[in-house]
């Protein structure tokens, strides 16, 4: 861990960086526990710690460095305190003049930086950190590590690394939560606070525009009230209105979509609104809501196979599936579910095609044999996931268009395809 605070009238950018030749000149007043380094015009940095040996030409060999002053005409304006750092490692990247390397191994722990009251552009790199701008326009980033980056006064910045697609924007009370989506260089949950605006490297949004209609569809059609991105985006004007409720929409394909989805099937309606907000909601009753975390673990076939599973097998599903499909073999119950979900009747090679190499995997879910019912009710919910995956089809498409009059209020409990089923939508594969 290293803390860093800066002087009155002293700011740092740790984004400018000279990073070619040995620019660093041999130390001077050297002992066990301190040396310094003169730069001239007036710039000194006196280190101290424990062991410090030195070579010829002067520089330190060996030793732990625990803290470091910086001096300008013999006034202390800069700290780094806290510190545990190898004399060999810091001095190879003074030789090699990489300062960006030497700045990444100082702060490669949960620092703490403290800005000045002055513009500062501050790095955590990596660890757990919290920068605090202080004053000035700052620019922060967090870089790896679920940091806390707070700008303080004026109007900041939190810059993160990639695609603002690779993020998930989110409130918690009045602070911003941004999220990182990656599974490969992820770089953390970052807590926001007292910033204006978000970097990335395609594009940066202002905080302070967000889309009324936007966040209100994301509460009813996500029935999250915490997820911003896609309203920022939008009030931003990086997207239009439609364009972002359609977003939304293809969103719930992995939340609200299960649970319509699997209702309309094997209940023929879909839920009301108090048992939407039951399987779905981040604030309603249940803990292990399709938003909640029980539910991060699955991917999306699986979501709707355990849907499908617990109604079909045992659920409020179970006796009229049972009753058009106990005695049905799999192919031709496939046949019939697909009938049902795409509206048109598929080929006898298409059915090969879907189950042939898949009878353990539906069987591993459903728990009874590969004639069982609950195998017939995973492979019911793999066509779900499958056809709301393409976007094609009656259920996917009717359940498109219940999702995107959602967006400003609808009507729950109705059979989808009653209501909003039409004939183009029948696909035969």
């Amino acid at each position: 861990m290293t803390t860093m605070r800066l002087g009155t009238g002293v700011s740092v950018d740790f984004l400018d960086l000279d990073t070619s030749g040995a620019v660093y000149p041999p130390a001077t007043q050297r002992s066990s526990t301190r040396f310094v380094f003169d730069y001239g015009f007036g710039v000194t940095e006196a280190y101290t710690g424990t062991g410090f040996t030195y070579g010829s030409d002067g520089m330190p060999t060996s030793g732990v460095i625990t803290a470091m002053t910086g001096f300008t005409d013999g006034v202390a304006d800069i700290w780094f305190t806290d510190m545990a750092l190898s004399i060999a490692t810091v001095v190879g990247f003074y030789r090699s003049g990489d300062a960006l390397g030497l700045q990444s191994y100082i702060l490669s722990g949960s620092d703490v930086l403290y800005g000045g009251d002055d513009l500062d552009r501050m790095r955590g790199f990596a660890g757990d950190d919290r920068l605090e701008g202080g004053g000035g326009n700052d620019e922060l980033y967090g870089d790896a590590g679920d940091d806390t980056l707070d700008g303080g006064a004026n109007n900041d910045i939190a810059g993160f690394s990639g695609l603002s697609a690779n993020y998930k924007i989110s409130k918690s009370g009045a602070n911003w939560v941004v999220s990182d989506t990656r599974t490969t260089g992820n770089q953390g949950v970052d807590t926001l606070i007292n910033i204006e605006r978000v970097k990335f490297d395609d594009r940066t949004l202002s905080l302070s525009l967000t889309s009324s209609t936007i966040t209100t569809a994301t509460a009813n059609i996500l029935r999250s009230s915490t997820a911003f991105e896609t309203s920022l985006l939008v009030g931003n004007g990086y997207k239009t209105t439609s364009q972002g409720i359609a977003d939304l929409v293809k969103a719930a394909d992995a939340t609200t979509s299960v649970a319509t989805l699997a209702y309309q099937f094997f209940t023929g309606k879909i839920p009301g609104q108090a048992g939407i907000d039951y399987l779905v909601s981040t604030t309603g009753p249940n803990p292990n809501n399709l938003n909640s975390a029980y539910y991060q673990s699955f991917n999306l076939e699986n979501r709707y196979i355990n849907f499908a599973v617990n109604l079909g097998k045992v659920g409020e599903g179970k006796d009229a599936f049972a009753a058009k499909y106990a005695g049905l073999n799999l192919f031709d119950a496939t046949r019939e579910a697909y009938k049902t979900i795409f509206g048109g009747t598929p080929t006898d090679a298409k059915v090969h095609a879907l189950i042939d190499s898949r009878v353990d995997y539906f069987a591993s879910y459903g728990g009874d044999g590969a004639t069982g019912i609950g195998t017939k009710a995973a492979m019911v919910g793999w066509l779900l996931a499958e056809a709301a995956k393409a976007d094609i089809g009656m259920y996917s498409k009717a359940n498109d268009a219940f999702l995107t009059d959602l967006a400003d209020g609808a009507t729950f409990a109705i059979d989808l395809v009653g209501v909003y089923g039409k004939a183009e939508y029948n696909y035969a594969g």
